[in-house]
């Protein structure tokens, strides 16, 4: 895949979808798998491929038709699969049910008793750090930063609760053979 990107002004006269169908056949020709197509979201992903399709007949090979969401995805490639949603959850689940009972206390003022309690506070987890690593933090880097905030002792405990349920999730995950989205985009960056 080449490192380039365009972008095209398809004027406003004609619909876009069929206008870019045509841009991208008198440019590429038929053969469009060496080329990866943005789109806002998968509708429109969809409706662009069957307007090449109805346009270059039997003899079209699409290219790579992509959403916004999954743009970085396609242009970073990462070594291992990424977890998916539920294998992540699985594995926060497990990493926190593993932690000492007086660092999961640090978390929560009362254990998890059934799987789906479990489920819920690791999905909590699982949000959180969906917050903080796009911009590129683990909850060790939080934990540093707040040590300089002067934070309490309980805030201190909780970061530190959730620092090695992080290590204990990524070992999980790397046995797995799988990594985290964010973090596989950052350690190919």
């Amino acid at each position: 895949m080449s490192a380039t990107s365009r972008c095209v002004f398809l004027g406003w006269t004609d619909p876009f979808l069929p206008g870019a169908a045509d841009w991208l056949l008198e440019r590429h020709g038929r053969d469009l798998a060496h080329l990866v197509v943005a789109l806002p979201g998968s509708r429109a992903a969809r409706a662009l491929v069957e307007h090449l399709a109805r346009k270059a007949g039997s003899e079209l090979v699409p290219p790579r038709v992509v959403t916004q969401g999954e743009l970085v995805d396609a242009l970073v490639p990462v070594e291992r699969p990424v977890a998916s949603r539920l294998a992540r959850t699985l594995a926060w689940s497990r990493a926190l049910h593993e932690l000492p009972r007086a660092e999961l206390e640090a978390l929560v003022a009362k254990a998890p008793e059934s799987a789906s309690e479990w489920l819920r506070l690791a999905e909590v987890v699982r949000a959180l750090h969906g917050e903080l690593a796009p911009e590129g933090l683990s909850f060790a880097d939080v934990a540093r930063r707040g040590e300089r905030l002067d934070w309490t002792e309980g805030e201190a405990r909780r970061w530190s609760a959730l620092v090695r349920a992080q290590t204990h999730w990524r070992a999980l995950l790397e046995r797995a053979g799988v990594c985290a989205p964010h973090e596989g985009r950052s350690a190919a960056i």
